[in-house]
């Protein structure tokens, strides 16, 4: 080979040779130590600033409707130094038991998160604005087995906007951030009951309401690195339609009612493994949901499931 083609060759690695050769950046936009170097080559600049985080949690035998319930949630996105968009997607369900009922819900949902951060290093303040749509899906059984139903289900489609203000602090590749925030919400509710006779009756409502949320992320290196304890709580505040039926003979009447959803997860990621950026992760967790509505009903269940995540927060 000619030393004219040796310089071009070598003008041509230098970049490449440069940029593997160079330290990860010590302070990420977001949580999670920062992306290998490898996936801007493999996938493209645009790759520099990709979030994804899959979680899915082990199936759970639901012991009132003896079924198996599936739950987890996607996420995908792009961020830069101050700014970034993501949407995500997910799915939960839970029963809440009252005295004579039991309402086995799926609430499917969806969301776009769009925030800007501040330029000041570590502490940081950040504005977020979230738009989500959610479904409630209800099917209603009477505990008692005395059912005046052959079929009741409620289904309430949530159109939501929220505005959120947190604080972010970043030392390292540890972080730590609290958001809190307020939207409105527009319920669309109906109503489907079929009784053993064939009767069918269907009732429809629309309310606006005020919601209220909160959402804590954190994260810390352990073991030099090779494992990052990552941890995230989500709390949600709102009211919904429901019906009740306060006699056997008597048709369902629809009443208000309000509703706190709450769930932690920790998360930990095994960094040893980490692959383009792409790093697994096994998780433990507790999901709440508190109903009131003249009585109070719970649901509280822990979780355990797997993952795998390109920088979450």
């Amino acid at each position: 080979m000619s030393r004219h083609r040796t310089h071009r060759l070598a003008a041509l690695l230098a970049p490449t040779l440069l940029l593997l050769a160079s330290p990860a950046a010590a302070e990420p936009p977001e949580e999670g130590p920062a992306p290998s170097v490898l996936a801007p080559l493999l996938l493209g600049p645009w790759a520099e600033g990709l979030i994804f985080d899959l979680n899915a949690n082990l199936p759970v035998l639901d012991l009132d409707t003896l079924d198996f319930k599936v739950f987890g949630d996607v996420l995908l996105g792009l961020q830069g130094d101050q700014f970034g968009v993501v949407a995500r997607g997910g799915i939960t369900a839970w029963d809440l038991a009252g005295d004579v009922e039991v309402a086995d819900t799926t609430a499917p949902e969806g969301e776009l998160d769009l925030w800007y951060t501040s330029a000041s290093a570590p502490w940081r303040w950040e504005a977020r604005t979230q738009l989500r749509v959610a479904r409630y899906d209800t099917t209603v059984i009477r505990a008692d087995g005395a059912n005046p139903d052959l079929f009741r289900d409620e289904t309430a489609l949530m159109l939501r906007a929220h505005g959120l203000a947190g604080l972010r602090y970043t030392e390292g590749d540890a972080a730590f951030a609290v958001w809190l925030g307020a939207g409105v919400q527009h319920e669309s509710f109906s109503l489907l009951t079929v009784s053993p006779f064939a009767e069918v009756q269907t009732l429809d409502r629309d309310d606006d309401a005020l919601i209220l949320n909160a959402r804590l992320r954190g994260q810390l290196p352990m073991l030099d690195g090779a494992l990052v304890l990552r941890g995230r709580a989500d709390v949600l505040t709102h009211t919904l339609t429901r019906s009740v039926r306060l006699n056997p003979v008597a048709p369902p009447a629809l009443t208000r009612a309000d509703q706190l959803e709450a769930n932690a997860r920790l998360f930990f990621d095994l960094e040893l493994l980490r692959v383009w950026g792409f790093v697994p992760s096994a998780n433990l967790g507790l999901d709440a949901v508190v109903q009131s509505a003249g009585t109070t009903m719970t649901f509280v269940a822990p979780s355990i499931g797997v993952g795998v995540r390109r920088v979450a927060f």
